[in-house]
């Protein structure tokens, strides 16, 4: 009888339905504006167009990946939303809000509206889909979820890329999908999913930096990285990898400290580079406590720390610097219970132990990572030595910028991603894994976890 519809004529139905919905959602905004119903119109087109349209979601079990990711979030959305706020939320959560809505109106009224703080992008956002679609929340937290989503995508690109494994890639991203910090922080109105999205597209384009020596690929990768760091100033700090890397390594050569390989062009472009950060570090050098720069390590501690050492979860309360060598030594340690805080005699109360759950899960996927070097093609080290230089990096700053464990869970999320790209390459290549996976292949009760990896 043949078929009651043509390839064409299906793809030509899709869009047709995600023309009626974006109708639907104009209709809504014009008036509805303000109703939860437009929210619901905005996520049912926003989904639509996602998961049926998109012409990159062609590894199936990515598909799935994405999917479950999804589903997750969506559901920690919307139990946010009209349940209970997550404690995550508290006090910045309402501020972006309401200044969001606050500009929204300004702007409509013909006002400047001027936006202030560290927040200010986001909450730019924020005020940006309000002055459309009314003061709906279910819709920036939604631009928010998919933010999540793409950082769940170039979670498994950037593995991928780095590894070549695409099991390692899918594994990855099966990671980043269920990771409990980064799906809370994806169903929230907080600015740490922008900053960890826009920090991986700076990363991979980094690497593709390191594989192809194109400038271009740099350039994007530093543009991407400056505009993570107007969302989170610390941010920047990356780059002083980058520039390392830039500066011994030679893409085109494979070939490491070979200086005098096209050297005035290393040089200007380090030196635009370097200017670059310059310029930015001295924009946000008014944010930075003047001690810095007078060398009193104990006073730039305190200004530094400020109240987050009166917090419960505060640590290392007796390890305050004097001088250089104070910072030197203490930076280990600091890492070290930046990274694994708290430790189990530490819950007291239930909030404690998702906290745990999550340093327990950062601390496995660093060891791990490190590990991972013994699984390293050898054309694929320059890779490896960017990562590191990047969690060292990062690892050092942030471990110095934070003083509790409350903080540090929601710092650590924005490298677990990239640690998770050579933490599952360990564990594909460990025999055991090679066992479960068999194992799963038998059990057919949970033969279906093999549509994710």
């Amino acid at each position: 009888m043949g078929n009651l519809i043509n390839r064409d004529s299906f793809f030509a139905s899709r869009k047709v339905i995600c023309g009626l919905f974006l109708l639907l959602l104009a209709g809504f905004a014009v008036f509805a504006r303000g109703s939860d119903w437009t929210g619901f119109i905005f996520i049912g087109a926003a989904t639509y167009f996602l998961f049926t349209l998109s012409p990159g979601l062609k590894d199936r079990r990515l598909f799935n990946i994405l999917l479950l990711a999804f589903i997750i979030r969506l559901g920690f959305l919307l139990y946010s939303v009209y349940v209970e706020p997550f404690p995550v939320e508290g006090a910045d959560s309402d501020t972006f809000e309401n200044l969001a809505w606050r500009s929204a109106q300004a702007w409509l009224e013909g006002e400047p509206g001027k936006l202030r703080g560290g927040g200010r992008y986001y909450i730019a956002i924020i005020a940006v889909l309000y002055s459309v679609f009314g003061r709906v929340e279910l819709i920036p937290r939604f631009v928010t979820l998919l933010a999540g989503m793409l950082t769940v995508l170039y979670t498994y690109k950037t593995a991928f890329f780095i590894t070549d494994k695409q099991q390692a890639a899918q594994l990855s991203a099966f990671a980043a999908a269920l990771y409990p910090t980064l799906v809370v922080y994806s169903a929230v109105l907080l600015r740490e999913q922008f900053v960890i999205l826009f920090f991986i597209l700076s990363a991979y384009y980094f690497f593709n930096w390191i594989k192809t020596g194109s400038v271009l690929s740099m350039a994007i990768s530093v543009a991407w990285l400056f505009i993570s760091s107007l969302y989170h100033g610390g941010m920047i700090v990356i780059g002083f990898s980058y520039l390392l890397l830039f500066l011994v390594y030679s893409p085109q050569t494979q070939a490491w400290f070979n200086f005098k390989d096209k050297l005035a062009l290393r040089l200007s472009a380090f030196g635009l580079l370097g200017g670059v950060f310059f310029v930015y570090w001295n924009y946000f050098r008014s944010k930075i406590p003047s001690t810095l720069f007078e060398g009193n390590w104990t006073a730039f501690y305190y200004d530094l720390a400020g109240s987050d050492l009166y917090a419960r979860s505060v640590y290392l309360l007796d390890y305050v610097p004097s001088s250089i060598w104070d910072i030197i030594w203490h930076t280990p340690l600091r890492i070290f219970f930046f990274s694994m805080t708290p430790f189990p005699w530490q819950i007291e109360i239930f909030l404690d132990f998702p906290v745990f759950l999550d340093a327990f899960i950062f601390s496995v996927a660093l060891i791990l990572f490190f590990y991972s070097w013994r699984f390293i093609k050898p054309e694929q080290r320059a890779f490896y030595v960017g990562a590191v230089l990047i969690v060292l990096v990062f690892l050092a700053a942030f471990a110095w910028g934070t003083f509790n464990y409350g903080t540090a869970v929601r710092h650590r999320q924005k490298i677990v991603w990239l640690l998770f790209s050579y933490a599952s390459l360990s564990v594909i290549t460990f025999t055991w894994w090679s066992k479960f996976t068999g194992w799963l292949d038998k059990n057919s009760s949970l033969r279906f976890l093999r549509n994710f990896f």
